[in-house]
């Protein structure tokens, strides 16, 4: 037993207020209340609150109106009861019931000539069914999901002259209003149910907390009992109805009356005998039918309805237990709360009831959800609706509630926060590319100003100079600057890619010796390669690139060794994979399995492996560049890359590459290339940036090449024009304001159709590019660039 749920809970019950009490109810539901020609107030109930107050002395005022409007104004605090409503367990959450007075039968009505009224759920399935709204028979049929032909309208009446008139299957009424309302208004093509399909108490209701007030109405129904008084104004507006002796009684009177004196006293009283004999037959008959709706209820609903003690020890529980947990409800009494779920989630609740315990009578119920256990202890997750109930002197006596089983929504709900938070995380990894691009392109223009000026006065100061090694360190710098924005490219999916269809078995078996080496003696590499070949479009250098940096990773989480597998394969991610996944087209993939035995990956980690400069080693250990660029690699390739791993339980990464329809090319003879003196060529030079155009025509320049230099596109179209010797190269920059590098070279190859021309860039560009694949036949060199990087390209072009 939870310490809290000891504690005294027991409260003075609040006293009456002296004040007028508004009571409410329905303003069309005769014979129990109802407006009459008049206006006023009349009916069964409305007889039975003038009784209650007479007898208790207390002021009261009857308000009648539409039914849903009155109960709306009972929970905004408008009025202080309603004289009449049909107890359900759901309705008993929110409000407070006496005792019922009567037991309502609700009946399905149809027209005559058209069959039998139904009797149970199946009579009523594929009918057009009108109710009231807000009615007990409205909350059956939405509780049965009888919802696809339903209508609703105002009251019973309007219900019964729809039906009528055909506009609807069947009505789902009050049995007596249904007889009065057919009565009034000679409707004689309706016939009425005999069996019930819901049998509900009706009773007097107040807001929860009310206690006083419910306390004397219940007195009041108690007094008008022993008086008579409610007999009298039950027979008055019900016995009409029902299936009484009156006629024979009248009849027997009527002969008392011509009889000798003995006789009409010997049948005065076998006929008083015989009538009460009747009376508590039909009584009890009526307490057994009402007692057999209300278990036809609970044995019916698929909601767990359960009452425990205070030493949360279940005392009662409807069948609906076995569907949910597999238990029988004879093996469930008996048990406690604890034995069905573990210590956090038994804690949780235990929190909630003495919370709730701690409002006192006051308290209007708790729902929360929980984890509990089935029979087989799997777990599923519930959703529980529990009061705590309090005799009259404010003390608890017991729990009772509702549970539901909402497993499945759970699971939805934790499949809409996975993919919310994919969809965050891919967001901030596209915003971190952006910034990281950006970046790059600015950086490679200064890259390759401080590089190529740094290897042109290196070749000019010798060692042993006092400038040579400060020249060299600046020179080595820029070098390890230029891989750094190489990979903030690579992140960001702004490099140029050269891509050809290669086989992923054979690009992963070339590196077996490159990574076993890389990974030393202690750690096992094991290489499980699919069968059949798996085709797919990439960059072969790239794809070493993303295979390289997984082996460091892995090398670096398995410091004492261990084993690193790579396995390939063909899978098919469908629709349903892709919908669980964000930015993932469903197709046939190509599969590469990196997993490795090491310290693995909490969940923190994991989140931003995949971010640049992030990284759990020590300084000088690590950039923190390695997966943000084989996560940028992968995306450029059109694929995509996951990782998985917990603490202790190492990490694994999967590498999806679309594959490609095309089979795999042959490799041709290496033809050796012809190489070309080309000490006489002009070269045009175009470039915005005055000081990257400065240092490229240094170079160019001295290779021995005479050099046309140009500042805009505009320049440079017109000094081709006007050059009448052979341009034989165009080195361009991609993008310039106005035009960029294909246009400009072909304004000039419209003059000089001999000429050639080599592109160079910071980052790509789809000018030259699709999707950061270079297009085929053509050249390019990519900023930042050395000296001698720059003049061999420019050989290699005019050497073709």
């Amino acid at each position: 037993m939870h310490p809290h749920l000891l504690a005294d809970n027991s409260v003075q019950l609040e006293k009456p207020v002296p004040r007028r009490i508004v009571i409410g109810g329905d303003h069309n539901y005769p014979p129990y209340e109802y407006l009459d020609e008049k206006g006023n107030p009349s009916g069964y109930t409305v007889d039975l609150t003038r009784a209650i107050a007479r007898e208790l002395g207390i002021d009261v005022e009857i308000r009648l109106g539409p039914w849903e409007q009155v109960r709306d104004a009972l929970v905004r605090g408008e009025i202080d009861a309603l004289q009449g409503m049909f107890y359900s367990p759901e309705r008993d959450l929110a409000f407070d019931f006496t005792v019922p007075h009567t037991v309502n039968h609700c009946v399905a009505v149809v027209r005559t000539g058209e069959g039998e009224p139904p009797a149970t759920i199946a009579d009523l399935t594929d009918r057009r069914i009108v109710v009231q709204q807000g009615d007990i028979m409205h909350d059956f049929v939405l509780k049965h999901g009888l919802t696809e032909r339903l209508t609703a309208v105002d009251a019973q009446e309007e219900a019964l002259r729809e039906l009528a008139r055909g506009d609807h299957d069947c009505a789902l009424v009050s049995r007596l209003t249904a007889l009065y309302w057919i009565e009034k208004q000679g409707w004689r093509n309706l016939t009425v149910g005999r069996r019930p399909l819901l049998s509900p108490g009706y009773c007097y209701v107040v807001r929860h907390g009310h206690k006083a007030l419910l306390a004397q109405l219940s007195e009041g129904l108690k007094v008008i009992e022993a008086t008579g008084a409610y007999r009298r104004i039950y027979e008055r507006w019900m016995g009409v109805y029902e299936d009484t002796h009156s006629g024979v009684r009248m009849m027997l009177g009527y002969v008392a009356l011509v009889a000798v004196a003995l006789l009409v006293l010997l049948l005065g009283f076998s006929l008083w005998s015989w009538s009460l004999r009747k009376q508590v037959a039909r009584k009890t008959a009526e307490l057994r039918e009402s007692e057999n709706r209300y278990r036809l209820l609970a044995d019916n609903t698929l909601d767990v309805i359960w009452v425990m003690d205070l030493d949360l020890r279940f005392t009662y529980v409807n069948p609906a237990i076995t569907l949910i947990t597999g238990h029988t409800p004879e093996e469930w009494i008996g048990s406690r709360l604890p034995d069905h779920c573990d210590e956090k989630n038994f804690n949780e609740m235990a929190r909630v009831i003495a919370a709730e315990l701690e409002k006192g009578p006051g308290g209007s119920g708790v729902v929360f959800d929980v984890a509990m256990f089935k029979k087989n202890r799997e777990p599923i997750w519930v959703e529980i609706h529990g009061k705590v109930f309090y005799d009259d002197a404010g003390r608890p006596i017991r729990l009772q509630g509702i549970t539901r089983d909402i497993t499945e929504r759970h699971r939805a709900n934790q499949e809409r926060e996975a993919l919310q938070e994919q969809l965050n995380q891919a967001q901030k990894m596209e915003s971190v590319g952006r910034l990281a691009g950006g970046v790059a392109h600015d950086f490679n223009n200064l890259l390759s100003i401080i590089m190529g000026y740094a290897e042109l006065v290196l070749e000019e100061v010798q060692e042993g100079h006092p400038h040579h090694e400060p020249l060299r360190e600046i020179f080595d710098a820029a070098i390890r600057a230029r891989d750094v924005t190489r990979q903030l490219l690579a992140f960001s999916r702004k490099q140029l890619l050269e891509v050809k269809r290669l086989d992923v078995n054979a690009a992963v078996a070339e590196l077996e010796r490159l990574l076993q080496r890389l990974l030393g003696e202690d750690i096992e590499l094991q290489l499980r390669l699919s069968d059949e070949p798996l085709a797919v479009a990439a960059d072969s250098a790239q794809l070493t690139q993303v295979l390289m940096n997984l082996a460091v990773n892995a090398r670096d989480a398995m410091s004492d060794g261990g084993t690193l597998t790579i396995e390939t394969g063909r899978v098919v991610l469908d629709e349903a994979y892709a919908d669980l996944k964000s930015d993932v087209a469903p197709g046939d993939y190509a599969m590469i399995r990196v997993s490795d035995t090491g310290c693995g990956m909490d969940k923190e980690t994991l989140s931003r492996v995949f971010e640049p400069f992030f990284t759990t080693k020590g300084l000088e250990k690590g950039t923190g560049l390695g997966l943000a660029t084989s996560y940028g690699i992968v995306k450029q390739h059109g694929g995509n890359i996951w990782a998985y791993s917990e603490p202790g339980q190492g990490a694994t990464f999967k590498i999806y590459l679309p594959l490609s329809g095309s089979p795999l090319p042959v490799q041709p003879p290496t033809v050796p290339q012809r190489k070309v003196a080309q000490d006489t060529a002009t070269v045009l030079v175009v470039e915005d940036d005055p000081a990257v155009r400065a240092m490229a025509v240094s170079v160019v320049r001295r290779g021995g090449y005479d050099v046309i230099e140009s500042a805009s596109v505009g320049d440079a179209v017109e000094k081709a024009a006007s050059h009448g010797a052979p341009i034989d190269l165009v080195l361009t920059d991609v993008v310039m304001p106005g035009m960029n590098g294909p246009e400009v070279f072909a304004r000039i190859s419209a003059h000089h159709p001999e000429a050639r021309v080599l592109y160079m860039s910071g980052y790509s560009d789809n000018v030259i590019a699709r999707q950061g694949v270079l297009e085929e036949d053509i050249d390019f060199i990519e900023k930042p660039f050395t000296v001698n990087g720059l003049l061999e390209k420019v050989v290699e072009v005019l050497s073709r």
